[in-house]
C-alpha cells in the first residue's frame, strides 16, 4: 500500500490537518491525535526476482517531512495501518504468519501482537476495536466464512461481546458517529443497507436504498452528524434529519467542519 489510498485502496484519500495547515496523502486513522505525524505502509507494486523483499512502515513528521522507516513485515504479508493512537500504531494483515492486532512504537519501530484474531475492521478508540466474524448458526450463510456480525473486542479486559447479527448478510464496519456507536454496511445478493448500533442488539436503520446505496470511505464525524463521500456525492447523516445528500459534488471527507 503506498499514501493516498484509504485502508481498502478504494480512493486517493487525503487528510487536512489542522494543527499545521496541511494537506497530508492518508485518511485520519493514520494521523497522530496531535496532527505531528502521520504513518503509512509501502512495499514493491511487484515482488522483484530472488528472495522475498520486506514492506516498510513510514513515519513521517509533518513539520519537518523527515521520514522514519521501519520494517513493515514480510513483502506478502505487509502491515497496514489500522489506527494511529496516542499509545502507538495500531497495525493489521490477514496473511501468512502475521494475522492479527499489532501496535508498533512510532519512535523506535518496535512491533508487538496484541491480539491473534483475523478480521479486525476498526478502532474504537481507548483500546476498543470492531471485529467481524462469522456466525455458524447462519442458516443461509453468505459464504462459508464472510462475516455475517460484528464484535466489540477491549484489550483492557480481553472481553468479546457480539454487537450486531444478520444472517444472511455480509455485516462490515464502516464507522462511529460522534457518540462513538458504530455505522455498519449490511449487504445481501441484491441489497443494502447502513444501519447504527446503539448498543449490543439494540441498532436501527439509517440507510435502505436497494442495492443503490454508493461506495462510501472515510466518513468523519462532527457535531454536524458523520459525512460519507462517495462518488456519487457527499451525504450527511444525523439524529435529527437522517441521510441527506448534501452535494452533487463527488469526493471524500478530509477533516470535520467547524
Amino acid at each position: 500500500m503506498r499514501p493516498g489510498r484509504d485502508l481498502y485502496g478504494y480512493h486517493p484519500t487525503y487528510y487536512y490537518d489542522r494543527a499545521y495547515s496541511r494537506w497530508l496523502p492518508v485518511s485520519r486513522k493514520a494521523v497522530s491525535p496531535d496532527g505531528a505525524h502521520y504513518a503509512f505502509t509501502d512495499r514493491p507494486l511487484i515482488n522483484p526476482p530472488g528472495p522475498l523483499t520486506r514492506a516498510t512502515v513510514h513515519v513521517v513528521a509533518v513539520k519537518t517531512g523527515v521520514d522514519s522507516a521501519f520494517d513493515g513485515g514480510d513483502w506478502t504479508a505487509p502491515y497496514v495501518v489500522l489506527d494511529y493512537a496516542a499509545e502507538g500504531i495500531y497495525l493489521i494483515t490477514d496473511y501468512g504468519v502475521y494475522v492479527g492486532l499489532w501496535l508498533m512504537d512510532p519512535t523506535t519501530g518496535a512491533v508487538s501482537r496484541v491480539a491473534n484474531l483475523l478480521n479486525i475492521q476498526g478502532s474504537a478508540g481507548s483500546n476498543i476495536f470492531w471485529v467481524g466474524t462469522h456466525n455458524p448458526n447462519d442458516p443461509h450463510p453468505v459464504t462459508a466464512s464472510a462475516p455475517n456480525q460484528l464484535e466489540r473486542l477491549s484489550l483492557i479486559d480481553g472481553s468479546r461481546a457480539v454487537w450486531f447479527y444478520r444472517p444472511g448478510s455480509s455485516v462490515h464496519f464502516v464507522s462511529q458517529d460522534a457518540s462513538g456507536d458504530p455505522i455498519v454496511i449490511v449487504s445481501g445478493a441484491n441489497w443494502s443497507e447502513l444501519r447504527l448500533l446503539l448498543g449490543p442488539g439494540i441498532d436501527r436503520s439509517i440507510w435502505a436504498d436497494g442495492d443503490r446505496v454508493p461506495v462510501i470511505s472515510d466518513p468523519i464525524s462532527d457535531s454536524h452528524g458523520t459525512w460519507f463521500g462517495s462518488t456519487a456525492g457527499i451525504f450527511l447523516y444525523s439524529a435529527a434529519n437522517g441521510v441527506q445528500k448534501v452535494s452533487n459534488q463527488p469526493g471524500y471527507p478530509a477533516n470535520g467542519c467547524v
